[in-house]
């Protein structure tokens, strides 16, 4: 059985007087939320391992996680961890986020591919984990969806698979 104290009024410390109670947060809205408050928070989590083949160009991953912000005005922090494993010899592999389909952020640094290069030089096999935060600004109130994304120049690069590997995607809108 659940417990339940019913107050109307309480009396301050000094006993100089009382704070009512009722209808206190009657009317609350998220707009009478101040800026930078906690609006909602989502998770999606796989135990799923990708092994995936070369791809020169910016490839889904297959893992994605949407949220559909209140306001366009609302920020959404992004925070990924998973780890990886590839088989290399002088072979590079790296993972990236993308909104919608679209690239949020691009890096011209021929060497650097995405939040999570990784560079193999005559090794057998590299393990890493992964993780990343960012803080997005959608502009939009309808779902947004981001998504993993994969480089590689070598046929089995795999996501997720490092003993035994449990890919989180949590996503927080903050208003804005």
């Amino acid at each position: 059985m659940a417990s339940k104290i019913k107050v109307d009024e309480l009396e301050t410390v000094d006993g100089s007087g009382t704070i009512a109670l009722q209808n206190q947060l009657s009317g609350m809205t998220t707009a009478s939320l101040p800026a930078n408050a906690i609006l909602q928070i989502t998770q999606a989590t796989t135990a799923t391992v990708y092994t995936l083949g070369v791809a020169s160009s910016w490839t889904a991953v297959g893992f994605s996680h949407s949220i559909t912000p209140s306001s366009t005005s609302s920020k959404i922090l992004i925070q990924l961890t998973t780890s990886t494993t590839q088989m290399v010899d002088d072979n590079t592999a790296g993972l990236d986020i993308y909104r919608n389909g679209s690239q949020m952020i691009t890096n011209t640094e021929s060497n650097y591919w995405g939040f999570m290069p990784h560079y193999g030089y005559s090794v057998t096999q590299m393990q890493n984990s992964a993780s990343t935060t960012y803080l997005d600004s959608p502009n939009s109130t309808s779902a947004v969806t981001y998504a993993l994304y994969y480089k590689s120049d070598q046929a089995n690069f795999k996501v997720n698979g490092h003993r035994p590997g449990h890919m989180v995607m949590i996503l927080t809108e903050i208003k804005g």
